[in-house]
């Protein structure tokens, strides 16, 4: 039997990453921890279990306290949505436009952290705003 090559693996991890946030976050995302620097983002339970709640209802409000990953896990499902579903708006709103920034940062950081075959390159990128080649925002 002939072993897949490298472009059916590719394949085959694209469709699971566009299928599965959490696989695709749990995988092929990394963010920056604030005393280990760079890992692997691996996700709590109640992570994933607020995505799937998020995943499910397209209106949610969290009240939450502080620290808990809210936002880095807002940060991978943004950049999930943004390469894999073409011409996606995302829109950060905070009550400081530096609060805004850092979610556009995680984004960045976890985007420059992927592999160069689930990237897709930018239009637009400063700290504002990032703009993919397919259209999302």
């Amino acid at each position: 039997m002939a072993q897949p090559n490298i472009k059916q693996i590719i394949k085959q991890e694209y469709i699971k990453c566009a299928k599965d946030p959490v696989y695709f976050m749990k995988k092929y995302c990394w963010i920056q921890h604030p005393t280990r620097g760079r890992v692997q983002f691996n996700l709590f339970p109640f992570q994933e279990g607020t995505l799937n709640l998020l995943q499910k209802n397209d209106r949610s409000i969290i009240l939450k306290s502080r620290q808990l990953g809210i936002s880095t896990l807002s940060a991978g499902i943004s950049l999930w949505m943004m390469v894999f579903q073409k011409d996606k708006a995302i829109l950060v709103v905070a009550t400081k436009q530096d609060t805004a920034k850092n979610l556009v940062t995680k984004v960045k950081f976890m985007y420059d952290n992927l592999p160069s075959w689930l990237q897709i390159g930018f239009v637009e990128n400063n700290k504002l705003a990032l703009r993919l080649k397919n259209g999302s925002k």
